[in-house]
């Protein structure tokens, strides 16, 4: 026989409080929409979906899109690619930023490593091929005792002839000859910085690209609101004459790495941020190897000390994910005492709650996700959430234990 006592409607009361608040207070509600492309058909390549000019993408972005779209005017724009050693990457990347149908003037900067002969071999074919929308220069030897690759992005930048600099890395590439364009809508009057997005390869397990996307959707959600701090993405947009009088990264020459968190933090505003929503203008990411993952971890480790107004979005991914796991875990608890003294309506509660925890997780994840990458399994999304947490643990205890000279310029 079933008995409701005291305890029973207690603990059902505060599974059911749990469920509900996770429901609520759920990552994947806090999103921003992202224009539809035409439906994937039979024979779907990436390729051929950022080739298809769709009317319905351009009805879906902000009001600024349109009006500048109407206006049909592109921008000239320097494009900054640091190396270093990756030839193949150049060698197979590049072209693909070369041969883009803009109407506006462009060029393309390469600044690499002046050890490298292989590299400067394939840049110096290249630059044969492209003439003078392509340039390149390279670091000496003796720039020691410095951050090699900030080096790099401040030479670049000297070196544009246009205001709007595009920075981005050769591990990056675009999918179309349109590319350029789509994303030129984004640098507009109003705006000093914009935030690209990437996406990685199919090369990339499906761990690494759902804890990309879901990173990314924080950052998006709060650059859209006027709050950009960082961004876990190679690719984005600034102006030449702003990060000259500002002085470039000073204030955080210190570290070795961060370039791009560094410069979203410093240079974007509240109002002048955009972020390039159309999947046309995204770029796609090489997968990492598991060293070149290991060590975009650590190093986010060493630069968030640095950033400004980084507190109030690590609280509240930190609480969504707090509050996500005690539902959990006070799901599983509940049945496993349910089952243990028999108390099997507190086990149906439990039971019930979770599968609404994981479903209603499902459900928004699979909405907030697909957008960027579809061929995530659904069914894993809660799982990967919960993994977040004790992954970003192994990470800080794996920094506490670096010598953090590997991160510092510590000669300077």
């Amino acid at each position: 026989m079933l008995e409701i006592d005291q305890i029973t409607i207690i603990t059902g009361i505060i599974i059911l409080a749990l469920t509900l608040g996770t429901s609520l207070l759920n990552p994947y509600l806090f999103k921003v929409r992202i224009p539809k492309l035409p439906k994937r058909g039979k024979g779907y390549t990436r390729r051929k979906e950022m080739d298809v000019q769709s009317e319905d993408a351009d009805k879906q972005t902000d009001v600024q899109v349109d009006l500048l779209n109407r206006k049909g005017k592109d921008q000239p724009v320097s494009i900054i690619i640091t190396a270093h050693d990756e030839k193949a990457e150049l060698e197979r990347n590049l072209p693909l930023f070369l041969y883009q149908d803009y109407d506006a003037d462009f060029q393309v900067i390469v600044v690499a490593e002046s050890h490298e002969s292989d590299t400067e071999y394939v840049l110096k074919k290249l630059k044969k091929q492209f003439g003078d929308r392509f340039y390149y220069t390279l670091i000496p030897d003796t720039s020691r005792y410095m951050s090699r690759k900030k080096l790099q992005i401040t030479l670049g930048v000297k070196a544009a002839k246009y205001d709007w600099i595009l920075l981005t890395t050769p591990t990056c590439h675009p999918d179309s000859s349109s590319w350029l364009k789509c994303a030129s809508k984004y640098r507009t009057g109003q705006s000093n910085l914009v935030l690209g997005v990437t996406n990685y390869d199919s090369k990339a397990s499906s761990y690494q690209r759902f804890e990309h996307i879901f990173t990314a959707l924080s950052i998006v959600y709060q650059a859209k609101h006027g709050i950009p701090y960082r961004t876990n993405m190679p690719y984005i947009c600034f102006r030449k004459n702003e990060f000259l009088k500002k002085e470039g990264f000073r204030n955080n020459l210190e570290l070795i790495r961060g370039e791009f968190d560094f410069l979203v933090n410093k240079y974007a505003k509240e109002e002048g941020t955009e972020v390039t929503l159309d999947p046309r203008s995204w770029l796609t990411e090489e997968a990492p190897t598991d060293k070149t993952w290991c060590d975009l971890h650590l190093c986010y480790c060493a630069t968030k000390k640095k950033l400004k107004h980084t507190i109030r979005p690590r609280l509240i991914s930190a609480f969504y994910l707090l509050f996500f796991h005690a539902s959990i875990l006070a799901d599983i608890f509940s049945m496993v005492w349910g089952g243990i003294t028999s108390k099997w309506i507190i086990f149906g509660i439990g039971f019930i709650a979770l599968m609404i925890s994981l479903s209603v997780r499902w459900m928004a994840g699979r909405l907030a996700i697909r957008p960027y990458d579809n061929t995530i399994p659904t069914i894993l999304l809660p799982f990967y959430e919960l993994s977040l947490s004790w992954h970003t643990l192994y990470y800080k205890l794996r920094y506490l234990n670096t010598d953090k000279y590997d991160f510092t310029c510590h000669k300077l």
